[in-house]
This record gives C-alpha cells, structure tokens and sequence, in this order.
C-alpha cells in the first residue's frame, strides 16, 4: 500500500514539475546488476530462502520474466505461468506479470530524465541513514544558488557552463569530490586528492557514496553511513548548505558569505535552496534532526535509487532527481507546513 501511494505521488508531481519534453535515455537491455533488483530470478544468487522471503525480489516491479534473461534454478527452469517469479511456483496472473511493468518501461527507454524533480515531502532527508545511499547522486542540486565547483587547485570551469565538472553530462554530488571548500584536509601519511587505492581518500560512488581529502580542504564532513561495513563520513549536499548557504553567489562565484546570511541567488523566493527546502522551520536545510530516521531516505532510494552500480536495488525514475522538503518534526506533520511545502514544490 505504502509503495502504491508513493508511486501515485511520485507520477503525479512528476508530471507536475517536469517539461514537456520528449526524451529517452539509453538502457541496457541486460538486468541491472543491483543486488537488490532480482536475486531470486538467477539461477546463480537463488537460495531456498527465496521462498521463505520474496521480499528479497523488487518483484512489484517485474513484467513477464523471461527465462533467458531471468533464468531460475534446478529445478524450476521456467518462470511460473510464463513470466512470474521463480519462487511463485503456484501462482498465476492473467498478464503473467508480478509487478506493474517498469521493466516493461524501461526496455522503452522511459527512465526518466534528468529535469524531472520529484519533490519528496516528509520529516526531512537523513544523511545519515545508510538507506539514502542508493539516492545521493540523484539527489537533485540546485545550480543558481551554487558556485562553480573547483578542482583540487581552486581552478574551475567557465560560468555557466561549469556544474558538470566531472563531464559524465550530470549536474551532482559528485562534481563537488574535488573540492577543497567542501572537503576535509588528509590526515597524516594520506596522498591529497589520491584515490583510495593509492593511499589517498578519493572515493567515488562506493556503495553509492564519495568522498575525498585535499591539503587545502576546509571542511568536515557533516554525515556518516556504513561503507564497506565501516562507518565513514562522506561528502552529502547537507556539506554544501553548511560551506554555501549562506552566501551570495554571482555569475558561479561566491561574492560574500556572511554568518546568518540568506540570499535568494535565483529568485525563486527561496533563499540558497541548494537541495530542497524545510518549510518546519523556514529554511534551506531539509535534514531532520531525528538520527535514526530511515522511513525518507529509504523511500527517496526507492523513487531515484541509481541503477547498474552494483548497489542496494532500482529505482521507480532511475534517471530523475529528488528534492527534498521538510514539511514537519515528524512524518506526519503540520497541515500549514505541508501546504507551505506543497507550494515550494510547485514552484
């Protein structure tokens, strides 16, 4: 019920927010390799706990499996009615489908696209729940309230086409890894700027996070998840509020930063909405103050979780943003506040 609301939500506001724009993007026509996505529809990951928790499939995803592409174990063989689950060995649909069909969609290219914004409205983002992993890089920025991200030597690409730093054709989290504002210095015997395996602390979409050290960095990280089983602070846009959302920004360059400072860069009547806003307490910052919060980032990995990296599972709109809004102390909040947000997200 949960993930049927939210998909009605998340159509609805898509269409909302998005341009009339006809676009697809490219697709593999292979499963996603996320471990998440389909365990129990290859013969190689499937285990007799398969049948014991189905839950262990995005199977409200799936369209009619195909036994090529999805190939159960001994001695299945053959998906179900012809396209079901390998595990729903006694069930049956009239479309021979378990799910609504997004793989259906994505095979036509209809993943989303980059200018589509899904405002998510709740108790604020945590950024610090390893449920929001599989969502940072799609996490969606806002360019007019930014400055051009740096390299490591404080050199830039030229206004206004400098966001996409790292040139992969997407404005995120990621552009900013290089950063010496945004990042921390490197401790004793740690290669500045250097990837991990070099001896540095460059990573890079690690269990869907990046982060980096720099000699001249200047700030600490404000969050920590689970990487690898440790748990490790990592660069989130709740760093980029803290190092620029307070400053006036021109032509990508920060002009002034003063303590307290509220400047509304792009006019939009939100002043420095980096990423979203919090309309509880009248402000850019969306993150609760709530640590163990994991109900919206986990619901923000299932809208936009990023697909093929080899992490957690797919989202419902792979290749659209998020946006974050803060509407209540809690999931359930003020019906004033949701108003205030509903407006800051049709804006």
């Amino acid at each position: 019920m949960v993930r049927r609301l939210l998909w009605s939500l998340a159509i609805l506001l898509a269409g909302l927010l998005a341009p009339a724009v006809a676009a697809h993007a490219a697709w593999p026509q292979t499963p996603p390799n996320d471990p998440q996505f389909a365990p129990c529809e290859n013969a190689a990951t499937f285990t007799s706990d398969c049948y014991s928790d189905p839950g262990a499939d995005q199977w409200d995803m799936f369209g009619v499996l195909s036994d090529a592409q999805y190939p159960c174990p001994p001695p299945i063989l053959q998906h179900p009615d012809g396209g079901l689950p390998c595990w729903a060995t006694a069930a049956f649909d009239p479309d021979h489908m378990s799910g609504v069909n997004f793989t259906g969609a994505w095979a036509q290219g209809n993943v989303g696209r980059d200018d589509i914004l899904i405002a998510y409205m709740e108790g604020g983002v945590n950024y610090s729940s390893n449920s929001i992993k599989d969502a940072l890089d799609n996490e969606w920025l806002n360019k007019g309230e930014l400055p051009c991200p740096e390299r490591a030597d404080g050199t830039s690409l030229v206004w206004p086409g400098c966001y996409d730093l790292d040139g992969n054709g997407r404005f995120d989290i990621r552009d900013w890894v290089h950063d010496p504002r945004a990042n921390p210095s490197c401790p004793a015997g740690v290669a500045s700027d250097t990837p991990i395996a070099q001896g540095g602390g460059l990573a890079i979409d690690v269990e869907g996070t990046s982060r980096n050290c720099i000699s001249s960095g200047q700030h600490q990280y404000l969050n920590a998840v689970n990487v690898q089983g440790t748990r490790t602070p990592y660069l989130s846009p709740e760093d980029l509020i803290a190092v620029f959302g307070h400053c006036r920004i021109q032509k990508g360059q920060v002009a002034q930063c003063p303590g307290g400072g509220r400047f509304d860069n792009d006019g939009n009547g939100y002043p420095n909405d980096i990423n979203g806003w919090n309309s509880d307490r009248n402000n850019n910052d969306p993150q609760t103050e709530d640590m163990a919060y994991n109900h919206a980032p986990g619901l923000q990995s299932l809208l936009v979780g990023v697909p093929d990296n080899g992490w957690a599972g797919v989202g419902l709109c792979p290749r659209c943003r998020v946006v974050p809004i803060k509407t209540g102390a809690e999931a359930l909040g003020r019906s004033d506040k949701w108003a205030e947000g509903l407006l800051y997200a049709a804006d």
